[in-house]
């Protein structure tokens, strides 16, 4: 056994028994249980390590599974009349192929909503394994609009769907008395200046009704509607 003092001893890093004045040093005892615990931080490390990567693996295969058994197969069109199921397929972006599960469906709807202007409404819905149905609602005449001789259908929702012969006419309401800028298929009309309201009231009717009321051969205007009813 070798003799030191205590300053010559590191008391962290030993066992030691005090005798006659004397530090006796001994084996560290504390070593195999150090190593132990040195052991098992480096295991909690790397498990921590794994489990970030874990998670992504998982995640990537789910993705993956969904792209290979979730595609697109077929388009189904609904409602159409006035377009081809092409049109509106084309319209909306979706193609075959195409995730099923990761389909805007929103923004595909607005797509066709906005290139197609004798469209009111679009409704996209999934159908497991892989169909894709769309659902067009197309505007419908309401009556028809006076604007310097020539006739224009108001649809539903207020839209302007085009000029119409006199002759074809003959089953609508045509209102005549409001000044109106020449409109564009598709686009909502704009009233001249001072009509404003005039136009307000007509596209109220419409949208209360869906179809403006006839009273008469030819109504002038908003005012003469509520003077009569």
């Amino acid at each position: 056994m070798k003799n030191l003092t205590a300053d010559s001893v590191s008391l962290a890093r030993i066992s030691y028994l005090k005798h006659d004045g004397r530090i006796i040093i001994m084996a560290d005892t504390n070593e195999k249980y150090t190593s132990q615990r040195q052991g098992q931080e480096r295991s909690r490390k790397r498990r921590n390590l794994y489990k970030p990567l874990t998670f992504f693996l998982i995640v990537f295969a789910i993705v993956m599974a969904m792209s290979v058994f979730f595609s697109i197969g077929r388009i189904v069109v609904e409602g159409n009349s006035l377009y081809t199921d092409e049109e509106v397929i084309a319209a909306s972006g979706i193609q075959q192929g195409d995730n099923l599960f990761f389909l805007n469906r929103i923004a595909a709807g607005s797509r066709v909503a906005a290139k197609l202007p004798f469209v009111d409404s679009v409704t996209i819905n999934r159908g497991l394994p892989n169909i894709v149905t769309i659902v067009v609602a197309e505007s419908r005449a309401a009556g028809c609009i006076d604007i310097d001789g020539v006739l224009w259908t108001v649809g539903s929702t207020g839209k302007c769907l085009g000029m119409i012969e006199e002759t074809a006419a003959s089953d609508y309401a045509v209102i005549s008395g409001i000044e109106l800028n020449v409109p564009a298929s598709g686009s909502p009309f704009e009233a001249a200046a001072g009509n404003e309201d005039k136009l307000d009231y007509l596209l109220d009717m419409v949208a209360e009704n869906g179809y403006l009321r006839i009273l008469g051969e030819h109504c002038r205007g908003g005012e003469s509607q509520r003077q009569q009813e």
